[in-house]
């Protein structure tokens, strides 16, 4: 029988930044609550990739802030970004993405949202329903979220910070029942040569789509 001591988790920050819009770096300075990926078999990545999460609430938002170094940085930059949403379709098959798993009760209910970011800040969000062993994705759904990255070439440090209004859940951190999440990071060709996530995955088909692995969230208040 699984208890919550087989299931990673991540504290969930009062926010110190109260919108994207007034993103300092007080935010990107901060240490509280980090997270660090892991290769797919659970061993500690290259420094040189070394990437860290840092979650966050405020009344109106949920951000998550990635942070990762990394030795070159492939970006979409030849695919459209569709004038109706916003979105780069099939991001992760063109560029390094951060990338974010998350919903409410999501390990039993199997329904979650996806949120990606490229270098270049281009996005793509997706509801996900992986029941009955198969993951179906809504590409319409709007979620609107924003994110901003930022990339220093002099240090070799990717930053991303996610933004996402609590009504794409149509819940809140005042909401009963628990919050599920993974964290990843698909870096160089089609998604494969270097694949991170917090809480392991392993390898195989659709290797991030398993939230039956997904690691929990706890919000302080």
């Amino acid at each position: 029988m699984e208890t919550h001591h087989d299931i990673p988790s991540i504290t969930c920050y009062p926010s110190p930044i109260r919108s994207l819009d007034a993103l300092s770096n007080e935010v990107l300075e901060d240490s509280r609550g980090a997270v660090y990926l892991l290769n797919s078999d659970g061993t500690v990545p290259s420094p040189d990739i070394e990437t860290k999460v840092r979650v966050y609430w405020n009344a109106q938002f949920f951000f998550a802030v990635f942070q990762g170094r990394f030795l070159e940085l492939r970006t979409a930059h030849s695919q459209p970004i569709d004038p109706k949403t916003g979105k780069t379709f099939s991001l992760w098959e063109h560029s390094d993405v951060y990338e974010m798993f998350i919903g409410m009760n999501t390990r039993a209910q199997r329904r979650y949202k996806e949120f990606q970011v490229g270098p270049d800040s281009r996005r793509l969000d997706i509801d996900v329903d992986s029941r009955n062993n198969e993951v179906r994705g809504d590409f319409k759904w709007l979620s609107g979220f924003r994110c901003k990255s930022l990339v220093d070439k002099s240090k070799s440090e990717w930053d991303c910070v996610m933004e996402i209004p609590w009504k794409a859940f149509g819940a809140n951190y005042e909401t009963q029942g628990e919050w599920n999440v993974n964290f990843c990071r698909a870096s160089g060709r089609f998604h494969g040569d270097e694949l991170l996530s917090w809480s392991p995955m392993g390898r195989g088909a659709k290797i991030f789509h398993q939230p039956g692995k997904f690691g929990r969230i706890v919000f302080q208040r």
